[in-house]
């Protein structure tokens, strides 16, 4: 639940519209909320006509089953999301800060970049959990893929057809390489 109100809502504590559902690019709340499908057309100028991308997609949001009955969970989505929006509506009131706008978001070139430069070798989390130990668990596991990964890929080199761990996903594809089983 955290992680959809975070993807909702981040244009919001972003300052760069007041709701959620006056983003006008890609509004997978207001999909999800309404049960609507999101239909998106490849754009001319990041692919090639005839390349391998489809010309056009469809997606269908839906709750995984595990989580529970759809009502209760779209219900406490809502509620979130308006407690998300109302906590960034009194910083913005306390800052003194304004949001960005609908018709100035629209006016942005797809071209435009920031004019101020991110700060580099700062901290990259690659993964995120409460539990300080299931995250510790999670960098263990990462930690033996990558030990496991480089000796399959050595050993590859020297022309030893080792099987790569399972997460391999390049060298399976495009170099056919074989993967561990289960």
């Amino acid at each position: 639940m955290r992680k959809l109100v975070y993807v909702a809502t981040n244009p919001v504590k972003d300052g760069l519209v007041e709701k959620a559902h006056q983003w006008p690019g890609v509004n997978g709340l207001a999909a999800l909320l309404g049960g609507r499908t999101l239909h998106a057309t490849r754009p001319r100028h990041f692919f090639r006509s005839t390349g391998p991308m489809p010309a056009a997609v469809t997606l269908n949001l839906v709750l995984p089953r595990e989580l529970g009955e759809p009502p209760p969970l779209l219900a406490e989505l809502r509620e979130r999301v308006a407690a998300a929006e109302s906590a960034a509506a009194a910083e913005r009131m306390r800052t003194g800060r304004r949001v960005l706008g609908r018709r100035a978001i629209l006016r942005l070139s797809w071209r435009d970049g920031p004019a101020s430069r991110a700060p580099r070798r700062n901290l990259r989390p690659r993964f995120a959990a409460r539990n300080l130990w299931v995250r510790l668990e999670a960098l263990q596991r990462y930690r033996e893929f990558l030990a496991a990964y480089r000796e399959a890929r050595a050993r590859w080199i020297d022309g030893d057809p080792i099987p790569f761990p399972l997460g391999t996903y390049w060298l399976r594809r495009f170099a056919y390489v074989p993967l561990q089983a289960n």
